[in-house]
């Protein structure tokens, strides 16, 4: 994507979101870094992303989240399906343990909220988890 896209993209989504940016109610994230992250959920499916520095320098952009999410060409359900295991019961990262760099994928290895560990394949490109499986509780 362009410069000018990119910038295009970032005008449409504020226009099609125009009514939700008016009625924020921004959620705070934790961030270890020096600046405060907070993310508005808009019914489009969009993100507002709110990144501000400790001197209250304020950067927003937009997440198109539909366009994440379609189905990209050359695919087939199939494989995506069994690329993706569906886990038998949802299970929320408590943190990241290890971060590694595996070729031309990143391995995230997540310790679950039940204690358990798994390492995230992520192909750093499209941004997207390739796969998962189960891990020991060590960092790499």
């Amino acid at each position: 994507m362009s410069e000018v896209d990119g910038t295009r993209e970032q005008l449409d989504a504020r226009q099609d979101n125009l009514k939700c940016v008016q009625e924020i109610s921004r959620v705070p994230l934790p961030s270890t870094v020096t600046y405060t992250v907070s993310v508005q959920a808009c019914p489009s499916g969009d993100l507002l992303s709110i990144l501000k520095s400790l001197n209250g320098e304020e950067v927003n952009f937009w997440v198109r989240t539909p366009k994440l999410f379609k189905p990209q060409a050359g695919l087939s359900f199939t494989a995506t399906a069994l690329a993706q295991p569906a886990p038998a019961q949802p299970r929320t990262p408590e943190r990241v343990i290890g971060m590694r760099k595996d070729g031309n994928n990143i391995v995230r290895r997540l310790q679950l909220s039940d204690n358990t560990c798994v390492d995230e394949i992520i192909d750093p490109v499209r941004g997207r988890r390739v796969s998962a499986q189960r891990a020991p509780c060590t960092r790499f």
